[in-house]
């Protein structure tokens, strides 16, 4: 696998590494195309993703898929001139039929999204994250007000996992301080992201309308905890219906 280091969502400001959403990206779809050569319809309803090591953006990746994971899930290793930089475990199923989404408002609320600066974006169409309600759950764009971003946010009729996990990330970096962006660009991220994941027990319509919240819960991943590591969960909504969760460790520098 190579990166396209001029792509305008994963590139969206000056970086010195592959980002970790990018190494997830790959490692789902190294699996996917395991799991369904022909490339028919899946949905990835758990995956965790442990980043090993920093990845240089102009050499070539390497993804190894087997079966060792948990419950038979499989497993993927990415590695770069034979150093391992990432690797992660995904669970996939037929997408199979979409229920109509339910308990959403009607009619919805205009989107409006957070400030770039503060979720370390350059550019308008790359943020997905909407200002909180009173109960303080964060909207997220839909697929169709996504969609002049370079981030696909759906397929197969179904919200992508890598676009809900940049949803979460961009949740995650409000939690904090972030610098306004300057003249000379992003400010350096304060935090290193070692693990990312996911438990989605349902495909998720793209048309739904999602927010995603904070929530005090744990969960047990594949891969071990740093100890260092500030670990954040939050529950993804539709409506009040609680239809799964993400969740990410950061060694806070």
């Amino acid at each position: 696998m190579r990166s396209e280091s001029e792509h305008p969502f994963y590139f969206d400001h000056p970086l010195g590494h592959l980002p970790g959403l990018l190494l997830l990206d790959m490692a789902l779809t190294a699996i996917e195309r395991t799991v369904r050569p022909d490339g028919g319809a899946l949905w990835c309803h758990r995956f965790d993703v442990a980043f090993r090591a920093m990845a240089a953006i102009r050499r070539s990746i390497e993804a190894e898929v087997s079966t060792d994971g948990p419950h038979g899930w499989h497993h993927c290793r990415l590695t770069q001139d034979g150093r391992l930089v990432a690797e992660a475990v995904g669970a996939m199923s037929d997408i199979g039929p979409l229920a109509c989404p339910t308990n959403q408002s009607d009619p919805a609320p205009a989107f409006r999204p957070v400030a770039a600066a503060r979720v370390r974006k350059a550019r308008a169409e790359n943020v997905f994250l909407g200002e909180p309600d009173p109960t303080q759950r964060w909207r997220i764009a839909t697929a169709a007000e996504a969609a002049r971003a370079s981030l696909a946010p759906e397929r197969d009729g179904v919200y992508r996992p890598t676009y809900l996990a940049e949803c979460f990330l961009q949740l995650c970096r409000t939690a904090r301080e972030v610098e306004s962006a300057a003249e000379e660009g992003i400010p350096a991220s304060r935090e290193i992201l070692v693990q990312l994941g996911g438990v989605l027990p349902r495909p998720l319509p793209a048309r739904a309308e999602l927010a995603v919240a904070f929530e005090a819960r744990d969960i047990d991943l594949f891969f071990p905890r740093d100890g260092r590591a500030l670990r954040r969960v939050s529950t993804v909504y539709i409506g009040k219906e609680d239809v799964g969760c993400l969740y990410c460790d950061a060694i806070q520098l």
